[in-house]
C-alpha cells in the first residue's frame, strides 16, 4: 500500500512556469524527494522532482495561455513514491515578463530562471560581480532557479523557485536579509526565509510572503515597516 500523500496548496502561475506549495504527508514518513505532476485536463504530463524536504517547487517550460493543475507525491527513504495529492487550483501561465525598476537600475526575469539587470551598479547593485555600471543588460551571478525579481533603492532581490530568495546590493541596515550589513555585488541567500510565493523590495527593507499566508520583512524599521512592532531594524 502507497504511504499517504502529501496535502496539496496553491499554485501560482508565472511567466512559462507555476509555482507550487504543498504540506508533508499528515502521518509524516520519511520523506526523501517531491514529484510535483503537472496535468492539462485529463493528460499528465513528466512530473519534476525535488531532491529536498521543501514544499514549494517551480515546474518551468509551461505553455503559456494553457490551463494547468498539478498533484504532488513524496518519495521515502525506500524510493517509493506516496498516493499522489488531490489536484491544486487551476493556473494559467502568461507571457507577462517580469520587470522591475530601483532608483536608478533596472532587472528583468528570463523565462529560463534567470536575470539581467542594467544602469548603475553602486553598491554591486546589478548583481554580475562588479561595481562597473552597465547601459546594456548583465547576467546576475549564479542565479538560475528564480521566479520573481524586485528593486528597492539601492539593492535587487529574486525569488527562487525553491521557495527561498538571494539579494544584492547594498545592505545598509540589514536589507539584503543575510544577517550582516556588508554590500554585496553577487546574490546572498536571505537566512532563514523558506516557503515563500512572493518577494518585494522597499528602499531600505524587503519582504516575502509564505505560502501559509504568513510573511517576513528585513532592513530598515525606523518608522516600524517591518511590522514587528519594534522600530529595531533585523
Amino acid at each position: 500500500m502507497a504511504d499517504p500523500p502529501p496535502v496539496i496548496g496553491t499554485a501560482v502561475a508565472g511567466n512559462a512556469r507555476a509555482t507550487v506549495t504543498w504540506s508533508p504527508p499528515i502521518t509524516n514518513p520519511t520523506v526523501l524527494a517531491y514529484i510535483v505532476t503537472p496535468h492539462i485536463g485529463a493528460t499528465s504530463l513528466p512530473g519534476v522532482r525535488f531532491e529536498s524536504a521543501a514544499t514549494t517547487g517551480t515546474v518551468f517550460g509551461l505553455t503559456n495561455g494553457i490551463s494547468y493543475i498539478f498533484t504532488v507525491e513524496a518519495v521515502n527513504a525506500l524510493g517509493h513514491e506516496s498516493a499522489a495529492s488531490s489536484q491544486s487550483n487551476a493556473v494559467t501561465p502568461t507571457g507577462s515578463p517580469d520587470i522591475a525598476a530601483g532608483l536608478a537600475h533596472s532587472c528583468t526575469l528570463l523565462g529560463d530562471g534567470t536575470a539581467r539587470c542594467w544602469g548603475n551598479n553602486g553598491s554591486g547593485r546589478l548583481g554580475n560581480g562588479t561595481t562597473t555600471s552597465s547601459s546594456t543588460p548583465v547576467t546576475v551571478s549564479g542565479l538560475t532557479n528564480a521566479v520573481a525579481i524586485t528593486t528597492g533603492y539601492q539593492h535587487s532581490c529574486a525569488l527562487l523557485g525553491d521557495g527561498t530568495a538571494r539579494c544584492w546590493g547594498n545592505n545598509d541596515s540589514g536589507r539584503l536579509g543575510d544577517g550582516t550589513t556588508t554590500d554585496s555585488s553577487i546574490p546572498v541567500t536571505v537566512s532563514g526565509l523558506t516557503n515563500a510565493v512572493a518577494i518585494t523590495a522597499g528602499n531600505y527593507h524587503s519582504c516575502a510572503l509564505l505560502g501559509d499566508g504568513t510573511a517576513r520583512c528585513w532592513g530598515l524599521n525606523n518608522a516600524g515597516q517591518l511590522g514587528n512592532g519594534t522600530t529595531t531594524n533585523s
